[in-house]
């Protein structure tokens, strides 16, 4: 094949690029340095999407309010599981009769074991049923009206973000949100 801007040969690097062989050379370093950040951007994101880390973990919230979460991995033998879809194309839809915003279309990571927050030296146990892949580095926010106080939890990956929002104070704590609505998470 003839190239069109100088008459020389060509050789073709990819389906889509037909690159000159002496006039373009520097055309074939410009794609290959950028094939190469292509692929390092590829694998930073996938480092920085690194799943939410498991075990024991104590969030401050203020100077006397503290999340602890203890996580373990989700052991999909011990949850009823449905799928929408058939073959390689499926998709979890519920976990234990409960809907399930799947993260990137698949099972959990983690799952929570416990949730409570303790304030001024009181405990507050928190209702983490429906709840998978909380990560502790996550977006936490409190805000706090007299003695009772409501704590927002956002969560995600690639495929979504969820919001849980708790309120608790005068001895007890009930879950007041539980949202995938990108309005209610983010309503300015």
């Amino acid at each position: 094949m003839i190239c069109p801007k100088n008459g020389l040969r060509q050789r073709t690097v990819t389906t889509k690029h037909l690159i000159c062989s002496i006039a373009f050379r520097r055309s074939v370093l410009t794609v290959g340095c950028g094939l190469l950040l292509i692929l390092f951007m590829s694998f930073a994101a996938l480092a920085g999407n690194d799943p939410p880390p498991v075990g024991h973990h104590e969030i401050p919230l203020s100077k006397d309010t503290t999340l602890v979460m203890d996580q373990k991995l989700f052991d999909k033998t011990k949850h009823k599981i449905e799928y929408y879809g058939i073959g390689s194309s499926r998709i979890p839809v519920k976990i234990d009769g409960h809907e399930y915003y799947p993260n990137d279309f698949d099972l959990p990571y983690i799952e929570i074991v416990s949730l409570y927050i303790v304030r001024q030296g009181v405990r507050y146990d928190l209702d983490t049923s429906d709840i998978y892949d909380i990560d502790p580095r996550g977006d936490y926010s409190l805000v706090c009206d007299g003695d009772i106080c409501t704590v927002k939890v956002i969560y995600g990956d690639g495929a979504g973000v969820m919001m849980a929002e708790w309120e608790f104070g005068r001895g007890k704590a009930k879950r007041t949100k539980l949202t995938s609505d990108l309005r209610e998470i983010y309503p300015h």
